[in-house]
C-alpha cells in the first residue's frame, strides 16, 4: 500500500507538472485521471490552474471537459459489475465501505445526488462515478447532470486559486466568513433537529451525544 500511495504521490507532482508546462491540456489530463481512476484531487489541480494565471474560460472548459469524459470512463467502469471493482478496485482505492457509502448516498438523493457529488469540494467525485455506473445509472442523466454540477466547481476552485495569485485577502476573509456562516447554519440545522427528536420521545440525551 506504501508503495501504491508513492505512485499516487508522484503521479500527482506530474500532473500540477504537465499544468505548468502544457496550461489547458494539463488541466484537462489532470481532471480526466481525477474523474476516471486515479484519486488525484480535483481542488489541487484547479487552484493550481488558478494560480497558473491561465485565463479563466480556459480553466472551465478544459477542467470541464476533462472532468466528464473522465466520469465516463469511471462509469463504465462501475457497469462492468461488482466482480472487476472487487478485483481492481484495490488499485484505484476502492473498498467495500466507500462505495457502499456512495451506494447509500445516491439512493437517498436520486439524480441529483450527480449534481451535489460534483458541487461538494473534497469528494472523491472518481468513487461516485464508478458507483453510478454500478447502479446502472441513466447514461444520458449522468452526463447532463455532471455538466450541470462540474462547472461551478471548476469556476470557484480556479477562481480561488486566482484571487491567491492576486493576492485579493479581503476577498478571501469574504469567503471564509460566508463558509463559516454555512456551517453555523448547518449545525444549527441539525442541533435543532435533535432537539426536536428528543422532546418527542424519539431519541434520549445520552443517544445523542452519541
Amino acid at each position: 500500500m506504501i508503495d501504491l500511495l508513492l505512485i499516487l504521490d508522484q503521479i500527482k507532482t506530474w500532473v500540477i507538472g504537465i499544468i505548468a508546462t502544457y496550461g489547458g491540456w494539463g488541466i484537462f489530463v489532470g481532471m480526466f485521471f481525477e474523474s476516471s481512476i486515479i484519486p488525484i484531487p480535483s481542488e489541487i489541480i484547479l487552484v493550481t490552474a488558478g494560480l497558473s494565471g491561465l485565463p479563466l474560460w480556459e480553466i472551465v472548459l478544459f477542467g470541464t471537459v476533462g472532468s466528464v469524459l473522465g466520469s465516463i470512463v469511471g462509469y463504465y467502469i462501475g457497469r462492468c459489475g461488482r466482480p472487476v471493482i472487487n478485483k481492481y478496485g484495490k488499485y484505484m482505492l476502492l473498498t467495500d465501505k466507500t462505495l457502499k457509502k456512495a451506494e447509500n448516498w445516491i439512493e437517498r438523493h436520486g439524480k441529483m445526488a450527480i449534481i451535489i457529488t460534483r458541487l461538494i469540494p473534497f469528494l472523491p467525485y472518481k468513487v461516485f462515478s464508478i458507483t453510478f455506473g454500478l447502479m446502472r445509472t441513466k447514461f444520458r442523466d449522468f452526463i447532463i447532470y455532471s455538466i450541470i454540477g462540474t462547472i461551478p466547481r471548476v469556476l470557484l476552485l480556479a477562481w480561488i486559486g486566482q484571487q491567491l495569485m492576486a493576492a485579493k485577502l479581503e476577498t478571501l476573509l469574504v469567503l471564509g466568513v460566508g463558509v463559516l456562516i454555512l456551517y453555523l447554519l448547518w449545525h444549527f440545522k441539525i442541533h435543532h433537529k435533535v432537539k426536536n427528536r428528543i422532546s418527542k420521545g424519539e431519541l434520549t440525551e445520552h443517544e445523542s451525544i452519541k
